[in-house]
């Protein structure tokens, strides 16, 4: 039967009997594809509905994404914008430590000189103080022999004018230091007291006298006791007219202060009863 279909697709004619199985099968393939045609249409179709769908949601998410996308733009604006505002304010800071810095380095040399100038005259102040006590020394030595010091009193004081002037430079070198936001600077020890001061101390009153005890509770004599100085006239016991007597430094008296030192002033005892009276 192929070969007849072949001459019938080769030359067909309306007289051509076709056997009646044949007309069904071909009707029956006819139908059965008709309707894969249906349903490939209704599927065409409803993968065109899904298709526009999908488009429709695509363009609703761009244009989401578009408002994002301009919303981050003005976002990385502001912050570019931000940015460049730091970045000038830190220029700004930068020059401005360097013109500190500056400053903090001439002010540290002005620092240094200032207190290359206080260490020079806290040597000479030094200097002063020690010739002042020398001369103070030198005063007691004068007036332990009953000299005359009126020159030794005219050297103090002008020592003493010399120390005040330079302690009032100390003074206004420490205002400048202060000034500078530097540490104040201090002599190495305080100036003594003047000579005016320490002539003009005034003794203390002496303690009150021993009282000796009794004659059975009086301690043993010593085999030798200290004699006055020989060239000194000695001395004698108010109490008992004894003349074993000695000197000592009486420490409830200080008659003036030399050099940082107390001097006392003198007292003198019995060896024998013990009685104690100012010298």
């Amino acid at each position: 039967m192929e070969e007849e279909w072949e001459k019938v697709e080769e030359k067909p004619e309306k007289k051509f009997k076709v056997e009646g199985y044949y007309l069904l099968n071909q009707r029956a393939k006819i139908e059965e594809l008709e309707r894969n045609l249906q349903e490939e249409k209704a599927a065409r179709a409803e993968t065109e509905g899904k298709i526009n769908s999908l488009q429709s949601e695509m363009e609703l998410h761009a244009k989401a994404f578009e408002g994002k996308i301009h919303d981050q733009g003005q976002f990385l604006e502001a912050q570019k914008a931000e940015i460049d505002k730091l970045t000038n304010e830190r220029n700004t800071m930068s020059a401005n430590l360097n013109t500190l810095q500056n400053n903090n380095s001439a002010l540290k040399t002005q620092v240094d000189e200032l207190t290359n100038q206080a260490s020079g005259i806290d040597e000479e102040v030094t200097r002063l103080i020690q010739e002042n006590e020398e001369l103070t020394t030198k005063l007691n030595q004068l007036e332990a022999s009953g000299q005359s010091a009126s020159e030794l009193q005219q050297v103090l004081d002008q020592k003493d004018g010399e120390i005040a002037n330079l302690t009032h430079q100390i003074q206004e070198l420490n205002k400048k230091l202060g000034a500078v936001g530097a540490k104040p600077f201090k002599l190495a020890q305080p100036p003594p007291a003047s000579a005016e001061d320490l002539l003009d101390t005034k003794p203390q009153p002496p303690r009150p006298a021993f009282a000796h005890p009794a004659p059975s509770q009086a301690p043993p004599t010593p085999e030798f006791a200290p004699k006055a100085p020989a060239g000194k006239p000695s001395w004698t016991c108010p109490n008992c007219e004894s003349n074993r007597v000695v000197e000592e430094s009486d420490r409830s008296k200080i008659l003036y202060i030399a050099a940082g030192r107390p001097i006392y002033g003198k007292k003198r005892r019995c060896l024998k009863c013990n009685h104690e009276w100012a010298a």
